[in-house]
């Protein structure tokens, strides 16, 4: 058998797998790298996961959105036929409303005149009712 010389700068060989069946031990440098591999896969399992989670948060906004839009577009259309105007074609409504638009403008005291006879037709938002869970909060402070 020969004997090497030993020198501090010699880097020691990895154990190989009849070293460690031999000795039962794994060497440090294929320790460090199944800790490495380990920690690669929590990783990329964990930004996979917010991704997923950014998915599903921007699908959610997106879905509310078109719920929003869709609900205007149903008052819009419910205001044309509580204004008695089911009969006209819609580029005649266009026509009228742009007409509105142009006379108005701007004008603040006259959009809320508009409001107002509007109001009277539209029917009142649905409030919704108590329920026994609800507790009232008084925001009054006690007399002295």
């Amino acid at each position: 058998m020969e004997e090497t010389a030993f020198c501090a700068f010699a880097r020691r060989p990895s154990a190989t797998t009849e070293d460690v069946a031999l000795t039962g031990v794994r060497s440090t440098q294929s320790n460090l790298d199944a800790r490495v591999a380990s920690a690669t896969r929590r990783l990329s399992q964990v930004v996979a996961s917010q991704l997923l989670r950014d998915r599903a948060a921007a699908l959610k906004a997106k879905r509310a959105e078109r719920q929003a839009m869709f609900r205007r577009k149903i008052l819009m259309g419910d205001a044309v036929f509580l204004a008695g105007l089911a009969e006209w074609e819609p580029a005649e409504i266009v026509g009228a409303l742009l007409d509105v638009k142009e006379r108005i403008g701007g004008s603040p005291t006259q959009r809320m005149g508009l409001r107002q006879r509007g109001q009277q037709l539209l029917p009142q938002p649905r409030t919704r009712k108590p329920r026994a869970d609800d507790t009232l909060i008084s925001t009054s402070l006690p007399e002295a």
